[in-house]
């Protein structure tokens, strides 16, 4: 799971369509080769029900429907589809404004889905420190190509724009930084996770700190994964994402108040807690040149005029929305501030989730969410083993992305979206004894 979670940095992050069918596909077969049970198992049977209804409302925005049902479901529908592109009147046509943006959102969705079916059944088997070594490495190596990519050529623009942000410029195998950021807020977590068990696993006990200095010093897995979490927190302040820097505070709170609940915030964790956030605020430091630039000149547009042009779409189209991934195409006839910039995405998954899916789909997408919370408290309360440890990093790190989700989009690439599900299929995967 973890090498298909890593193949979705292929093209730039997956973010080019030609990247969706063949990360559809290694899902779907990573899913056939576990034989994943769905909707079998009573505690996660809602669950997978929801995800289902989930991916079933993007499929009914994508196919076509009787002209009157479209009209009465989605009254806005052809009128915007008409003004956006050359359509004659047919007999039947689709509540998505674009069906094709739609048509691929639903094979990212489900490749997601099936990833997170697959993962939560192999993980029961167990390899769950194999897939958090995965993705230490990957980190590693994706952190150390971004670094020699800025520093041997930080000017360098991939791609036909030149944007002036210096949060959207390529980075790495990324389009932007703030996808960027996004990927390495959830591997740094999961990484950080891992090392807490590993130490705990290899630990011996000490009262000289010179002998506990000598045993770091020797065990080569944890320094590697200790070196893992420092590139991957200068990554993030490199990338000079703020909402995925607030993101990465928001995770290492919740952490500690997860250890705390569960009495294991020893001196080791505490400790361990303080040199992470001693290195991301060095990193912050390092960085904030930076960062203080994007902070004078602010964004192009500010997220609460994006957020508020957004609002009479969401009403036009409260029941049905324009549609999954149709977001930049509804948006050319919705936007009427800042005529020089085009608003390409509503910078929070939240916002962008109901302008796009309506009720049809943003009803299933808080089922799955609220019980999947139901599910992570029951496993992090169950589990007394050390990988628990692994479950709180992967909380903490999808919680960090959820905080940044507020200010971005950065789940929406794929990439990001399978790293997702991983981390979602560590916590609340049942291990099997």
């Amino acid at each position: 799971m973890s090498l298909v979670a890593a193949a979705g940095l292929a093209a730039f992050g997956g973010a080019y369509p030609a990247a969706t069918i063949p990360l559809l596909a290694a899902c779907a077969a990573v899913f056939l080769l576990t034989r994943a049970h769905v909707a079998v198992q009573a505690e996660t049977r809602l669950l997978d029900l929801a995800l289902v209804a989930a991916l079933a409302a993007i499929l009914v925005q994508a196919i076509p429907l009787p002209g009157p049902i479209v009209s009465t479901l989605s009254p806005e529908a052809w009128p915007l589809r008409s003004m956006l592109q050359i359509d004659r009147i047919e007999a039947s046509w689709p509540l998505s404004i674009d069906a094709r943006l739609t048509r691929q959102a639903l094979a990212m969705a489900a490749a997601a889905v099936l990833l997170f079916w697959a993962a939560r059944e192999a993980l029961s088997r167990g390899g769950i420190r194999v897939a958090a070594r995965a993705t230490a490495w990957t980190g590693l190596a994706l952190t150390l190509l971004a670094v020699a990519q800025r520093a041997t050529a930080p000017g360098l623009i991939l791609w036909h724009f030149a944007p002036a942000d210096p949060g959207s410029q390529p980075f790495g195998l990324f389009v932007n930084g703030n996808h960027f950021a996004t990927w390495l807020l959830m591997a740094g977590a999961l990484t950080a996770g891992y090392l807490a068990a590993h130490r705990r696993t290899h630990r011996t006990a000490h009262s000289s700190r010179r002998l506990l200095v000598r045993d770091w010093l020797a065990d080569g897995s944890g320094l590697i994964l200790a070196g893992a979490i420092v590139a991957m927190l200068l990554g993030l302040a490199a990338s000079a994402s703020r909402a995925a820097i607030l993101g990465g505070a928001a995770g290492l709170v919740f952490a500690l108040w997860l250890m705390e609940g569960r009495g294991a915030a020893g001196r080791p964790a505490r400790a361990g807690a303080i040199a992470i956030a001693f290195v991301m605020a060095a990193a912050v430091w390092g960085n904030r040149e930076t960062i203080e630039r994007k902070f004078e000149a602010g964004p192009a547009v500010a997220r609460t005029v994006i957020w508020r042009e957004t609002m009479p779409l969401v009403r036009d189209f409260w029941f049905a929305g324009t549609g999954a991934g149709t977001y930049s195409r509804a948006m050319l006839r919705y936007q009427r501030a800042s005529p020089e910039v085009h608003f390409n995405q509503a910078h929070s998954e939240y916002v962008q989730l109901v302008a796009e899916g309506g009720l049809l789909l943003t009803l299933p997408a808080l089922v799955a969410i609220f019980v999947w919370l139901r599910l992570a408290r029951r496993q992090l309360q169950r589990d007394v083993h050390e990988t628990w440890w692994l479950r709180v990093g992967a909380a903490a790190g999808l919680l960090a992305g959820a905080v940044q989700g507020i200010f971005e989009t950065g789940w929406r690439v794929p990439a990001n979206a399978l790293l997702c599900a991983l981390l979602a299929a560590i916590v609340v995967h049942e291990r099997q004894h």
